[in-house]
């Protein structure tokens, strides 16, 4: 609860270029004072801006990214420093929220205990050419019912890679110093692993409240060598993070992003991350035997 005895929840969409979307993301969120809608328009064409929604949807913040970055990234952070809420969601400017999913969000939290700093709702997801049955849900899905049937919270901490469908105590990010990225690409993934560990207590709701679209418009749609080396980097980076950690969990290693990144093109850079990452885990591997040594 917030000082005036409600539940408030800001709702951070990053835009570029996409009004018509926005729109209708904009048009399944209610008009509602617990609700803090914040978009931050990340360079847009002037006549693409989301600026231009401004006198249509007067109880949403419009915010300009002031730069000198602009990518999803540093869009995020700039209306994590602009909210106001006790809760943060992180909504795509071409996703939409499903009929009543923000009003499933409330009745979430007032469900919850004070240790709760996340909370993870199921998603769907459709293909917008013809709002066909989509498949970039599946993996969150298969999430929430390993954590349901199996009370393994791994998957939802440490593999829930998208900063998308759930709820995130504000404090905990403040408290962590946790914020995105400042790039194109991927992000989301350091943010999302070290709110997940960092969390105090998690829980997760068994309905959908968000739908993810999509498209070949879309970053994964439009995943290009660049973008794919630097998803690589930050996959890595990650995994090292897990490893520091000594969380129990499979490894990704980057192998599709290498492999997108084209195995010929950026030789110098790849190697390098590799290299690092190598050794890194030689180190680890020294340490834990000279411990286990020392242990006998």
């Amino acid at each position: 609860m917030n000082n005036n005895g409600y539940i408030s929840i800001s709702i951070i969409i990053p835009h570029k270029n996409s009004p018509n979307k926005l729109v209708r993301l904009l048009d399944s969120i209610p008009d509602n004072k617990i609700i803090e809608i914040i978009v931050v328009d990340d360079k847009s064409d002037i006549t693409l801006s989301a600026l231009n929604l401004s006198d249509d949807y007067p109880y949403v913040k419009f915010l300009n990214n002031p730069g000198p970055l602009y990518d999803p990234g540093s869009a995020r952070n700039y209306g994590l420093n602009h909210c106001a809420g006790e809760w943060v969601f992180f909504a795509d400017a071409d996703d939409f929220f499903v009929e009543n999913g923000v009003s499933e969000l409330i009745k979430s939290l007032l469900q919850i205990n004070d240790m709760v700093d996340i909370v993870f709702f199921k998603p769907t997801s459709i293909i917008e050419r013809d709002f066909s049955k989509g498949v970039r849900h599946t993996r969150y899905s298969d999430a929430i019912d390993d954590f349901l049937l199996n009370n393994n919270d791994n998957s939802l901490r440490y593999m829930w890679s998208g900063p998308v469908s759930k709820l995130i105590r504000k404090d905990l990010l403040n408290r962590k110093k946790i914020l995105f990225d400042p790039q194109l690409g991927c992000e989301d993934v350091i943010f999302s692993v070290r709110s997940g560990h960092y969390a105090r207590k998690i829980t997760c709701v068994n309905t959908i409240v968000y739908c993810i679209t999509e498209s070949s418009e879309s970053l994964t749609g439009r995943l290009n060598s660049e973008l794919a080396l630097k998803c690589l980097s930050a996959t890595i980076r990650k995994d090292e993070q897990l490893l520091l950690w000594n969380v129990r969990t499979q490894l990704n290693w980057g192998v599709t992003y290498f492999l997108m990144s084209q195995p010929h093109k950026h030789f110098v850079r790849k190697s390098s991350i590799y290299y690092r990452f190598c050794l890194f885990l030689l180190k680890r591997m020294f340490y834990q035997a000279l411990k286990s040594s020392k242990n006998r």
